[in-house]
């Protein structure tokens, strides 16, 4: 597919349909890669496309939540899900941080935000 498919914008992910979600889906979950292999394997779209339409359209695929919320100062939210992400949003930017990440580069990141 072409590389025009793959903007990260929530509103872009409506261009696919609720039917294309499915099926990717399910070849995800039937492939047994984790969700950042295949995306980078299938190319189809970015991972927090499929994080957000997983969630959307099939949410029983989606990792049990054990998530609990953190207020920290200066910043909106914090939430973890100890299994296999977490969720970080400051001003309007929300991250989602899969495990394995790369702390320095997060740290970087978020001076960024912040400034």
């Amino acid at each position: 597919m072409e590389e025009s498919i793959r903007n990260t914008s929530s509103s872009e992910d409506e261009a696919f349909t609720k039917e294309w979600w499915i099926v990717q889906i399910e070849a995800w979950h039937e492939s047994g890669l984790s969700v950042k292999d295949w995306c980078e394997r299938e190319n189809v779209c970015t991972y927090a496309q499929f994080i957000r339409s997983r969630l959307k359209y099939c949410p029983e695929y989606a990792t049990p939540s054990r998530e609990k919320e953190y207020t920290v100062e200066g910043w909106s939210a914090l939430e973890i899900d100890t299994a296999a992400y977490f969720t970080i949003e400051c001003r309007d930017v929300q991250l989602t941080i899969e495990k394995g990440f790369d702390h320095d580069l997060l740290r970087e990141v978020l001076e960024v935000i912040r400034t």
